[in-house]
Formats: C-alpha cells, structure tokens, sequence
C-alpha cells in the first residue's frame, strides 16, 4: 500500500502539534491562593520575523552554536572534484529561509516558514564528455519546536520539512524529513599552546519520505520502487576553539572542523545508506568564509553514489527583525 505525501505530513503534523499543546499544558504554573500577596513576572510572548541565507538544513542547526562563528557553511561557490565520475564541475548551492519565531512564556519555542533551496552545477568538459549544466530547485516550507523534556531536564528539538524537488532531468519527487534532537552540552579542553578546543555532539533522529511524482528514475532510492521511507541517525561532531575564551580576532576561534556521518534503512525496501563528510571552514568575516570538505557514499538527496571534494567561498547571512 502506498503511502501518500499529504497523508504523512497530515499525520507527523498533528503529532508535532500534540506535543506542544502536551508541553505547554505541563508548563503552565498553579494559581496562586487569593489569599498570598505574589508577583509573577511573566515574559510574554514574542513572535520576530527572520531572514537566513546556508547551504543546506545541516546548516541551519535545531541547535544553534554561538560558541561556533564558523560551524556552519554558508551558500557555497565552489570547484567540485567528483573522483567516481572523473569530473570537475562549478557548484553554486544554497538555501534562503524566511519565516517567523515564536516564544511563549511557557519556554515553547518555534521557529517556522518558507524555503527554496537551489543547486546549479556546471560539468566541464573532459575528453569525450561535453559540457553539462544541471540544476536542482526544491520550494517547500518547515516548523521547528524546542520544547524542555520534563523527564531528564534538557531541551529537545523536532524539526518538520516538506517541499518539492525539480531536476533540470525531468524528475521531480516530493520529501518530507522529520528531525528529531537532544541537546547535548560541548566539552572543552585546554592544550598546551593555551587554546581551548571545544567538542560539539550533535545527534539526531530522521525520517525521510521521498514520493516520485514523475520523471525519469535517476535516483538510487528509487532503483525498485517509486517510494523510499529511509529512517536511521544522523552524528555530527564539531572541533573549534570557543568564542568566548579565545580571542575574537584570533585565527583560531575563526577555524572549525566539522565531520557528519548519517546511516538509515528503506522501510520500503531492502536497501541501507550512509554518508560521510568531513569539513574544514574559515571564517573571514561575519558573511564570507572559506570551505574544503571531502564526502563519500550515498548522496542525502538521491541516494546516488559519490566521492567528492570541495572547495569554495561560502556567504551565510541571518537577520532577525524585533
């Protein structure tokens, strides 16, 4: 029986919309007797426009890093060195969000809008292979909640993504991703040349739902069948020295290295994936920055195979307006 997209996100919608009204139930505080003289200062609740220019979902965190300037890439113009098709292409990809956050004076946190993320790829032309443009847009829109787990005391994340993806090939397929995140403290340790290096984990949860509306079936994840439900974890692990104990204008607290690993299984089918990708970035200034990283295995997109490096200019911008 085929699962159909509007029925899933229907499904995963109302159980993200449950869980806040559950949280936000639990959070609201007893009346205080008539009889008791208390004074209750409540934050109240703010909802802020905001505007963000990265390179993919990876880049915009459920657990943003102020201690990080540089852990996160930005929209990317780079030289791709593809090693398993024996190319060299020039990349420009990148993600533009627009939306609004919401805070309640329970500790309720959503984050929720619009995206449209685009990747254009330009192969040069080697041998007997010809010049080739290819592109990939996919529009859709997502909501994220932080919500306090009243069970071990730290904040969780769920983040909801929906959108369609049209190649410059003709196929066009519709997925849905739901996240989901434990927040977990870095740990910093200090070497002998005086800087701190700081450990970020990042862990999480994701279920990827890929329909193909129609097209030609270039993608790995549809290889058998027009339908993929990949559910496994996601591992990122980020290396930086921290902003707030090394010096701002130092070139230490402007590098970071990133390394993510993610494996999951097609419920649909009988095929695993998983990807690495190993990142090292620059921060030049608060917009631009430099980027080398090296990826192997199972494309997040397509499920394609792939073993590829990297190197660019990433800009990455973010504006919230009160």
């Amino acid at each position: 029986m085929k699962l159909q997209d509007g029925t899933l996100c229907a499904i995963i919608g109302l159980a993200v919309a449950q869980a806040g009204a559950a949280h936000a139930q639990q959070a609201t505080p007893a009346v205080a007797p008539a009889d008791q003289n208390v004074t209750r200062n409540a934050t109240p609740a703010t909802l802020t426009p905001f505007f963000s220019l990265q390179s993919d979902f990876n880049n915009l965190p459920l657990v943003p890093n102020p201690s990080c300037t540089a852990c996160q890439a930005g929209a990317l113009v780079s030289a791709k060195f593809d090693e398993l098709a024996k190319t060299t292409s020039a990349v420009v990809d990148g993600t533009v969000f627009a939306g609004g956050i919401y805070s309640s004076s329970s500790g309720l946190h959503v984050v929720f809008g619009g995206f449209f993320q685009s990747e254009g790829t330009n192969q040069f032309a080697t041998g007997s292979m010809a010049n080739k443009a290819s592109d990939l847009l996919t529009p859709g829109g997502f909501i994220q909640m932080d919500f306090q787990d009243p069970i071990f005391d730290r904040t969780q994340s769920i983040r909801l993504r929906s959108g369609d993806a049209f190649a410059s090939s003709g196929t066009r397929n519709a997925t849905t991703v739901l996240e989901w995140q434990p927040h977990l403290p870095a740990r910093a340790t200090q070497f002998p040349l005086g800087y701190w290096v700081e450990a970020a984990w990042a862990p999480e949860l994701m279920i990827q739902y890929d329909h193909l509306v129609g097209g030609p079936a270039t993608y790995a994840i549809f290889r058998s069948h027009d339908q993929a439900l990949r559910i496994g974890p996601q591992v990122s692990l980020s290396l930086y020295c921290n902003a707030f104990r090394c010096a701002a204008d130092s070139w230490a607290s402007k590098l970071a290295l990133t390394v993510t690993g993610h494996v999951s299984g097609d419920a649909l089918g009988d095929r695993g994936y998983g990807f690495v990708q190993t990142m090292v970035s620059y921060q030049l200034t608060p917009i631009f920055g430099l980027s080398a990283s090296y990826g192997y295995g199972d494309a997040d997109a397509t499920g394609n195979a792939q073993s590829q490096i990297k190197l660019g200019l990433s800009v990455k911008y973010s504006a919230a307006s009160p």
